[in-house]
């Protein structure tokens, strides 16, 4: 007889009152075997849907944009009207002249002023417009950061769940055996052909085992949770991983670049605004020069020679403007920027050294995994060995109960050690992966595509150490059934 590490998705919580109701309101009262193939996708296309912050960026995105057009509004020409209504008192009192009036002359007075003037030479316009590039720059890599951060949290999060189901299941698997074997032990015992201590092992193994499932169901709730999962994500199919899938020959096929860091992208985008602001800053001093033009209406009902006048006025010509000195102010500010240019300039350092060890590190985590599960596959064979011996010897009277059970038992405990070090494997290659090519919707379709529709359970069956890139083949340890065959 032979087992796979197959585990229903839902089904065995389901058997429990306590389980199907914490179950079922985890996930939103839907039957979680109702997920279908393409589960992933669909818990991130539903997670970005949710999200409220991608809208938020969005609009981020879009002020830093319209802040640009806002930049090169400064090239075009300006046009202002100064309009004012108001009343004269003047009390004068002539001395040498008798061309002003004597005495007191109240009259009422309007005055239209209209200008429009065109920038000829500002040196400051430029660098704030590319400034305000860079700015849009920077917050376009700073969504794209914080994106790639949640699409990271949600496939990390469902590789987690996927791999607690399984545990859960393989749990289960060693629950219901356990189950039988204190059936028997315990007619066994009834007709004095096993001890009370054969039956209290069995039932001290079966309590332990059930608390291991409580610990990963409780596990698993929490990271549904996180996950968002619900109902309107799930479908009416199951899920496994491909045996023939490959993320290693799936990620080298897309022919992407690799060193994708938006967080540096992020700094170096506000070390070139910095820079802009710099030189905008410093360029306040030089002359400003452009065209003008003016019209000027100053119409009164009297005046200081005592009758109403119109006045009417036309100008044009060349208007020169030149901030000499402005207390230092502007000086102040450009070293302001100046300093904080540095400060980004080290931070980035500092994130280059810091991004070259992590690379290094998901390198050899990716390798020391694939070591790891070659090693259990080993220690997984050699534990099947011992338990089919040690049942054999049991069974010739070779061997007491407890041996030979607890041989069972020390064999699924490395069942379950090789498939969280499977997980462990395909979760480092998938970091190292996101991290060098981008956690982007196209990784997720890429990583989405390892698994593939299934008949009636979620199975994830993998061998990621074949030569330089993973590779997938289900695993089938034997399994010998002595149910019946207590002494």
């Amino acid at each position: 007889m032979r087992i796979t590490t197959t585990f229903y998705f839902g089904a065995r919580l389901a058997r429990s009152g306590w389980g199907a109701g914490l179950f079922m309101a985890a996930v939103g009262g839907f039957p979680l075997a109702s997920l279908r193939a393409g589960t992933l996708m669909d818990i991130y296309e539903a997670a970005i849907v949710a999200d409220l912050n991608v809208e938020v960026a969005e609009y981020e995105l879009r002020a830093a944009e319209q802040q640009i057009q806002t930049q090169r509004q400064q090239y075009f020409p300006r046009l202002f009207v100064i309009g004012r209504e108001s009343f004269v008192e003047q009390d004068i009192s002539a001395t040498d002249t008798t061309i002003y009036r004597e005495g007191i002359t109240r009259f009422s007075n309007t005055l239209l002023n209209v200008e429009v003037s065109q920038p000829l030479y500002d040196p400051t316009i430029a660098p704030e417009v590319e400034a305000a590039r860079a700015r849009y720059r920077r917050q376009h890599n700073f969504n794209r950061e914080m994106r790639e951060l949640r699409t990271q949290r949600i496939v990390e999060g469902f590789l987690r769940t996927v791999r607690l189901y399984e545990l859960s299941g393989s749990a289960d698997r060693v629950i219901q055996r356990l189950q039988k074997e204190l059936e028997g032990v315990s007619k066994s015992y009834d007709v004095k052909l096993a001890t009370i201590a054969d039956v209290q092992n069995v039932k001290l193994s079966l309590a332990g085992m059930k608390r291991e499932k409580n610990n990963y169901v409780k596990q698993l709730h929490y990271e549904l949770a996180n996950l968002g999962v619900g109902g309107e994500v799930l479908k009416s199919s199951w899920v496994e991983l491909s045996p023939e899938a490959s993320l290693a020959e799936a990620v080298a096929a897309a022919a992407v670049e690799t060193n994708s860091h938006p967080q540096q992208e992020t700094l170096e985008a506000e070390i070139d605004e910095l820079e802009h602001q710099i030189t905008a800053t410093q360029r306040r001093t030089w002359p400003v020069l452009s065209l003008f033009g003016r019209y000027e209406l100053d119409n009164a009902d009297g005046s200081v020679f005592g009758g109403a006048r119109d006045i009417t006025g036309y100008a044009a010509g060349v208007a020169v403007q030149w901030d000499i000195f402005n207390r230092g102010i502007n000086r102040s500010e450009a070293k302001t920027f100046t300093y904080r240019k540095l400060a980004k300039e080290r931070q980035l350092k500092v994130s280059q050294v810091q991004q070259e060890k992590s690379d290094r590190y998901r390198q050899e985590l990716m390798n020391q995994s694939r070591r790891s599960v070659l090693e259990l596959e080993d220690l997984v064979a050699q534990h099947a060995v011992l338990r089919d011996s040690s049942a054999r010897a049991y069974e010739a009277g070779k061997q007491s109960y407890i041996e030979s059970i607890t041989a069972y038992l020390a064999y699924e405990s490395t069942v379950r050690e090789w498939e969280n070090a499977r997980y462990d494997r395909l979760l480092s290659e998938i970091n190292f992966y996101g991290q060098s090519r981008g956690w982007n919707e196209a990784f997720v379709r890429q990583v989405d595509d390892l698994f593939e529709p299934a008949e009636g359970s979620l199975v994830f069956t993998s061998d990621l150490s074949a030569g330089p890139g993973p590779a997938f083949t289900r695993f089938q340890p034997d399994h010998v059934d002595r149910t019946d065959s207590h002494r």
